[in-house]
């Protein structure tokens, strides 16, 4: 996977590099582009499934950590038949490279996650927390859009981002302290967080471009 992603961002650089007075090698190179970008998603998509990430399955599960001094903190968890799937059902909807521009847009139809049981017990200075769960997620249309901007002396010269959440389905049954609290996070999860996300999204897409950006300034530059 580093391989390939190497590859592609050297092969940026140089038709980037290239004079830009023969249309037709330019088209033609273009379209190179579009498919090695093209690829690189099939294969992270694939790599998504050969970590066993999707499906991931998980019939039973138990951790605890405790802190290394006594009577700071302690915490278990227990899982039982857990199943997500969906994460490597990438779409690519558009790819194309032109004039230095990489715009892209891509998403993921449906992220589907069931939960039989969880249960969890935490310590805090003899203060003791618990909470039990159970139910099914749906995560749909999550969207990322965008256009990248190769530069001659900097690699990523600009980036602009779009994403965006289509729907979320919450039927969790989650109680802690003996508290009931499923009707509100499902409200939340359902109605509330989608339209935050909506009514801060280009605040969104601009600190997370920002951060991307600065990211690959360490991995290039430093």
């Amino acid at each position: 996977m580093k391989t390939i992603t190497l590859a592609f961002v050297a092969l940026l650089v140089g038709v980037n590099s290239l004079p830009h007075h023969a249309p037709k090698a330019n088209v033609k190179k273009e379209k190179i582009i579009d498919g090695i970008v093209i690829n690189i998603i099939e294969r992270i998509a694939e790599h998504i499934q050969g970590l066993g990430l999707d499906p991931l399955v998980i019939d039973k599960f138990d951790g605890e950590y405790t802190f290394p001094v006594d009577g700071i903190f302690s915490g278990s968890v227990s899982i039982e038949n857990f199943e997500s799937s969906g994460l490597s059902n990438i779409v690519v909807n558009e790819v194309s490279f032109k004039h230095s521009t990489l715009s892209f847009d891509i998403s993921l139809p449906s992220i589907d996650s069931f939960i039989g049981d969880v249960s969890v017990e935490v310590h805090i200075l003899r203060r003791k927390l618990f909470g039990e769960g159970s139910g099914r997620l749906n995560i749909k249309d999550l969207r990322f859009a965008g256009q990248v901007t190769i530069g001659s002396e900097k690699l990523i010269k600009d980036l602009n981002l779009a994403f965006s959440l289509g729907d979320i389905e919450s039927d969790l049954h989650v109680n802690i302290l003996g508290y009931d609290i499923s009707n509100r996070l499902n409200e939340y999860l359902g109605k509330t967080l989608p339209s935050q996300l909506k009514k801060y999204e280009e605040k969104l897409n601009r600190v997370l471009a920002n951060f991307i950006l600065k990211v690959l300034d360490r991995l290039f530059y430093e």
